[in-house]
Order: C-alpha cells, then structure tokens, then sequence
C-alpha cells in the first residue's frame, strides 16, 4: 500500500485491515503538503453502510489523537448524520484529509453543482471497504461510476479493495481493472 500500488486486502473481521490500509495511506498522504482548500480530500473511503464509515472515522479519531489530520463522515445515517445540505456547506469550509462515505451519499454530492467537492485536485487513493458488497451489490454500480468519473485519472490514483471475504469472482473483477493489483 505504501508503494502506491492498487492493492487488495482479506482478512477477517477484527482483524485490523482498518489500520492496515489506513496508516500507509496516512504516511503517503501527510508527507504532502498539508492543503487549506476545502473540500480536497486526499483520501477518500467508500463503505456499503453508514455504521461502517462510523467505525472507520473512529479508527481514524484514535490516530489523529497523535497525528494531525483531518476526517469528515457525510452519509444519510449514523452518528454524523446531518442534513446534505449541511454535508455540502461543511465540504464547502473544511479542508478535509480523509473523507469516508457511502456510495450513494457521495455520489449525489457529485452531481450537486456547486458541491465544493473536488476529487481532481489532491485525491491520491480510494478505498473500498467491504469491496465484495459494493461490487456485488447492484445499487452501488451507477454511484461507483459517479465516483469514478469524479477522479481525475485511475492510473494515477491509488485503489485499496478491502474485504473479509474474497470470492473468486470479487478477485476478478478487480483483477479485470486493475491487472497489476497486490493481493
């Protein structure tokens, strides 16, 4: 993960894959320049529910008690839920190191105009968590395109697939767009 490669991630569940993918993204990220412009993440985390972004942004609390940065959750439900619109004018004001959502939250952000969300400028890698679910799931099809279609260049940026179980048919799906994938 470190070397910048797409990579995909299987363990089981509480086995840490969190903190696995998330420290050397972290590394990656922060050995930038810090960025002030709102709305640029660096990170971006895609999970299937909103009680998984929950768990994740307090992965992410833990370490930013030691390393500084900054983490938003904008999804329809949860413990960060609020309102879209007040998502989009925190998006608007906030610079943002980690940004963690569900598909379907993120992707009608997207295609708000005048969002303040921009991928294209600092966004270095994507995550998906519990990739098996958002792949195999068909509702998250059209909001990962919109996601995809969002990010500037997919050579350039980073994907981490992250998962506790590993079909076969997950492994080549993921193997179809990203041939050169580590597992």
């Amino acid at each position: 993960i470190l070397s910048g490669k797409p990579t995909l991630v299987a363990d089981q569940t509480g086995s840490g894959k969190t903190l696995a993918y998330l420290l050397p993204l972290l590394q990656r990220a922060l050995s930038t320049p810090k960025t002030k412009t709102p709305g640029t993440p660096k990170i971006l985390i895609l999970a299937p529910t909103a009680e998984l972004a929950d768990q994740i942004r307090d992965v992410c609390q833990k370490i930013s008690t030691t390393v500084p940065f900054s983490t938003m959750v904008v999804t329809a439900s949860g413990k960060f839920e609020t309102s879209i619109r007040d998502q989009i004018r925190r998006i608007q004001r906030t610079p943002i190191d980690v940004l963690i959502s569900t598909p379907g939250r993120i992707s009608t952000i997207l295609r708000t105009r005048n969002s303040g969300l921009d991928l294209r400028s600092q966004l270095q890698a994507v995550v998906l968590d519990e990739v098996d679910i958002l792949l195999v799931d068909e509702t998250f099809g059209p909001q990962l395109r919109t996601v995809s279609e969002a990010v500037p260049n997919l050579q350039q940026t980073q994907f981490v697939f992250v998962t506790a179980t590993l079909p076969d048919q997950i492994v080549q799906t993921v193997q179809q767009e990203f041939p050169n994938v580590v597992q």
